[in-house]
């Protein structure tokens, strides 16, 4: 006898349920994050358990072992069905939640909650049996990003602090990190040097640390490691060209290096500024400047074509800053028109949509370039209920493509400064800019907004910031509270910018046009 059971989503935990069996009979549960596509499960993992025989029954649940997954096979000997259940194990150390957002539309809140719980799990950084292996062990790659987002979502800092502790660790006399880390003894294709963005990972978590606490002395312990990163990387370019060891097919060969290569250049500049070794930015900027230009005769044509010339490629060009003012408009062309083919296919490209959203920095391209509607179709139009294939991988590449950073930063509406000074630095002074979708109908509201009201938190080292707008039918209202001793600059959907202090802040912005055409606006209190 065999059963396939599905849960509503994924989970890390362990089953329970309860047999009637011989002794010595056999029972084996496989665990499964999702499905093939002849729909039989791809195990991750499974459990055997052999029957004492009890007349009246007798009831298994595993002990030692948490699983990671969606879909449980059940085989053997007699069993209840009604009777198996699942159950979360929760970490040990369960971070406390900074970021709290909640609005009017039920798939935005399921999408934040499951990023969210998915980025909880992950964070713990516990070697856990029947997660895939891309979650068990953490490739370095994907840890920039991962960091930057549960700093922004959680009480992360110990947990960076530690991965960051980890690669400077690990790190190899050139300067560059192995593909994981701690690497597994036995995999020896993780003990050497990671894909694109694996040696960039380090300097990403020093920066992202900093951003969040303030604190110089970590940037001054771990300023030599970066250093040494960016110097290694160099020493392995051939004419500012970084080769890519673990090539990404979603990027023609060498570009996906040579980019996080700049980002480097320019990152490990940036540290220099703030600890002040004017030399050592001097250099960093002028070695990011040549590496700019050797990408651009490498990867890009005069009138702004670039190789690959897909969505992956122009949404990484344009969030890394890669591009000249003339050679923007055709990457935005190409990135728009990905994103609208993909929408106006319908409901049967839903695994295209899927794949579409997970494009990194996507989001947040689309939304610099002035197309914040196309950003909330894609969001909204791309369902994640009962969906098998949104599995922990599936999520990993959703928090890594920084989905979560854009609900934050667009939708709660919560920037920080770029001033790097100490009255702005660690969130002592905030941007809060939500951007509502005005202008934008969706699904059978024709005419009217997808999104008309949300509510958003975050807890920084130094207090805690609200925001909350919903949209009337003649004004946008916004509500936003300032933490003592912090300032934040309001920028209203109309483009208008006002600052102010600690305390709550009330404003108006018309939607209807006055006699002379300029949008009115009023602070409420």
């Amino acid at each position: 006898h065999k059963a396939l059971f599905e849960f509503p989503e994924p989970l890390l935990g362990r089953v329970r349920l309860d047999l009637l069996a011989p002794d010595g009979g056999v029972l084996r549960v496989r665990y499964a994050l999702s499905l093939d596509e002849a729909g039989a499960p791809i195990t991750l993992g499974e459990d055997a358990y052999v029957a004492r025989g009890d007349e009246d029954g007798e009831r298994f649940e595993g002990q030692f072992s948490a699983h990671g997954f969606r879909y449980v096979e059940v085989s053997g000997d007699l069993y209840r069905e009604e009777s198996i259940r699942a159950f979360a194990v929760p970490s040990p150390e369960q971070p406390a939640q900074h970021l709290t957002l909640h609005s009017d539309h039920p798939r935005l809140n399921q999408l934040s909650d499951l990023l969210l719980a998915h980025l909880r799990r992950v964070q713990a950084a516990i070697s856990m049996s029947g997660l895939a292996p891309e979650d068990r062990i953490g490739r370095i790659s994907e840890v920039g990003p991962t960091a930057a987002t549960l700093l922004l979502c959680f009480d992360g800092i110990s947990a960076v602090t530690g991965w960051l502790e980890q690669m400077a660790d690990a790190q190899f006399p050139d300067g560059s990190l192995p593909a994981a880390v701690p690497a597994p003894p036995a995999a020896d294709a993780l003990c050497t040097e990671g894909p694109a963005g694996s040696s960039a990972a380090l300097v990403e978590c020093l920066w992202a640390l900093f951003r969040v606490t303030g604190d110089r002395r970590l940037l001054r312990r771990h300023y030599p490691a970066a250093r040494r990163v960016l110097a290694g990387a160099l020493a392995a370019a051939e004419d500012f060209i970084r080769e890519d060891l673990e090539a990404d097919p979603a990027y023609p060969a060498d570009l996906l290096a040579t980019a996080w290569l700049y980002r480097t250049a320019r990152m490990t500049a940036r540290i220099a500024g703030v600890l002040g070794n004017l030399s050592d930015l001097e250099n960093c900027e002028e070695l990011a400047g040549k590496v700019r230009r050797a990408f651009r005769r490498r990867f890009v044509t005069p009138d702004g074509r670039i190789v690959g010339d897909g969505a992956h490629v122009c949404a990484l060009t344009l969030h890394f800053g890669l591009l000249d003012r003339a050679e923007q408009p055709r990457a935005r062309a190409v990135l728009i028109d990905a994103v609208e083919t993909t929408l106006s296919e319908g409901g049967e490209a839903m695994a295209a949509r899927r794949q579409l959203l997970s494009v990194p920095w996507l989001l947040s391209s689309l939304t610099a370039i002035g197309r914040l509607d196309l950003a909330y179709r894609l969001l909204l139009e791309t369902p994640v209920h009962a969906e098998p294939a949104l599995g922990g991988r599936d999520l990993n590449q959703l928090v890594a493509a920084g989905v979560l950073e854009w609900l934050v930063s667009t939708i709660a509406g919560f920037t920080q400064s770029r001033d790097l000074s100490q009255s702005h630095i660690a969130y002592r002074h905030i941007i809060i800019e939500p951007k509502p979708p005005l202008g934008l109908s969706y699904g059978d509201s024709a005419g009217e907004p997808p999104v008309r009201a949300v509510e958003a938190s975050l807890i920084t080292l130094n207090g805690c910031y609200e925001s909350s707008w919903q949209l009337t039918d003649d004004a946008c209202e916004l509500s936003v509270l300032v933490p003592g001793n912090c300032t934040a600059e309001v920028i209203l959907p109309d483009g208008t910018r006002q600052l102010v202090g600690a305390g709550r802040h009330r404003f108006s912005v018309s939607l209807r046009e006055a006699g002379d055409g300029i949008p009115i606006l009023r602070e409420v209190s």
